[in-house]
């Protein structure tokens, strides 16, 4: 397998992770009433994630995958 197959693979790994991750905490908050201008607790480990942006950066980060195997397919092929 190929460096650049393994990154790939690993990202998937990590995609769906994440994917799980975020399915798990919004489960875990279900029926609560947030308070989305309360200050977390000061002991508080909680992770917030803005979905938006975690996708935008997603969104980019294989987009330029995309495009480095293009340019490789191109000095190659």
């Amino acid at each position: 397998m190929s460096e650049v197959s393994r990154a790939v693979s690993k990202l998937s790994q990590i995609v769906s992770n994440l994917e799980g991750s975020v399915d798990h905490l919004e489960i875990s908050l279900a029926g609560e009433q947030r308070d989305m201008f309360a200050a977390p607790p000061a002991n508080s480990n909680a992770v917030r994630l803005d979905k938006a942006s975690v996708t935008k950066k997603l969104n980019l980060a294989i987009a330029k995958i995309e495009e480095i195997l293009e340019e490789g397919e191109q000095a190659h092929g």
